[in-house]
This record gives C-alpha cells, sequence and structure tokens, in this order.
C-alpha cells in the first residue's frame, strides 16, 4: 500500500512531512494524502484483504476515508462482518 511506502519515508527520513510526501507524489492536495496515510491504521486483516481484494464485498476506498476506530476489532467488525463472526 502506498501509506507503508509513504511512512517508510518519513521514518528514514527521505520525507519530513505529509506535505512533503504530496509534493514527492505530484499531489496538490496535501488532505488527500493525510486520508490515504490514515490507512496504515487499519488492521492486518483489512489491510490483506484490501490487497487480495477479497473479503471486502461492495467496500470501495471511499469508505475507509470516513473516520474510524483505531482498535483493531472494532474496525474488521465495521468493514468485515462476516469475518469477525467466524472469530
Amino acid at each position: 500500500m502506498r501509506a507503508h511506502i509513504w511512512l517508510r519515508r518519513l521514518e528514514t527520513g527521505k520525507a519530513t512531512s505529509l506535505q512533503d510526501i504530496a509534493k514527492q507524489e505530484g499531489m496538490s492536495a496535501k488532505g488527500r494524502v493525510s486520508s490515504l496515510f490514515r490507512l496504515v491504521n487499519l488492521s492486518p486483516t483489512i489491510q490483506e484483504a484490501i490487497l487480495t481484494g477479497e473479503g471486502l464485498g461492495l467496500l470501495a476506498l471511499d469508505d475507509f476515508m470516513a473516520p474510524f476506530s483505531d482498535n483493531w476489532v472494532e474496525q474488521e467488525r465495521q468493514f468485515l462482518p462476516h469475518i469477525s463472526d467466524q472469530s
């Protein structure tokens, strides 16, 4: 995911802010970078579902732009209810 690449840039000093990342990516809106950057806080199960395209049903990227809990169990309940029901 792009957000993980951006996180590495921040961690290694290749970027010092989300505004730097927006500039490096040729994105005019720092807000868009900020919105996408939040995806690093999604549970590993959800991130894997995004990458593989499995288990998301009708969810789209826009569904992850609204505020969501930092708690992975709550996230999975919200975004992957059929998976968390099997736990």
